[in-house]
């Protein structure tokens, strides 16, 4: 069922880059990584005890190649906000192991509340949301696997389970962006309109 969804939402992900975003040459790449994430994500590699999904480094790189386009000014502070948010995934995930009542939820359900206000309070744009979603959970996923591999047999990096709740908050930021893009334009055609009537 996670793989299902994830392929959903990578398809969907896949058809919004390519047929509705701007035309730039950020669309074009996206839509590329968004693509062969698609192509690559049954694949994983194993050896010995570390398993490795493609698709999540695939991720993985794609959030750290949205960086460059973040306006200079904001850089810094996305940096120090992608290492927050890493660390506090990396404890919500080792929460799973030593509290499991804090998912009474369901464990998507509890992820997407917490990080989603998370990414949209802290993130300006598009960019920097999904720049900060992708490479925090990323990041904080290795660093709760590093501290969980004494505790497991195998170090999995990229499961469907992780790669569904990332991929969940990419669309809500998606959502949330296309749902304020389109207020805007209502608000801009209200004023208009309010504009050239007579006084």
């Amino acid at each position: 069922m996670n793989s299902i969804l994830c392929l959903l939402i990578l398809w969907y992900i896949w058809m919004i880059q390519t047929f509705f975003a701007v035309k730039n040459k950020y669309r074009t790449t996206s839509a590329a990584f968004v693509l062969l994430t698609i192509v690559l994500f049954p694949v994983e590699w194993q050896t010995a005890s570390i398993v490795i999904h493609p698709a999540f480094l695939l991720l993985y790189g794609g959030g750290l190649l949205i960086f460059p386009l973040i306006p200079s000014d904001r850089k810094r502070k996305v940096f120090y906000f992608s290492a927050a948010f890493a660390f506090l995934f990396a404890a919500v995930r080792m929460a799973e192991w030593y509290e499991p009542v804090v998912f009474l939820f369901g464990h998507s359900v509890t992820y997407l509340s917490i990080f989603s206000v998370l990414f949209l309070v802290f993130g300006n744009s598009l960019h920097e949301r999904v720049s900060i979603a992708v490479t925090a959970c990323s990041s904080g996923e290795i660093l709760s696997r590093i501290h969980l591999s004494r505790l497991t047999e195998d170090v999995i990096l990229g499961d469907p389970s992780l790669i569904k709740i990332i991929l969940f908050l990419i669309l809500v930021i998606h959502i949330y962006d296309a749902a304020t893009k389109g207020a805007n334009i209502l608000k801009r055609n209200e004023n208009v309109t309010i504009s050239s009537l007579p006084r």
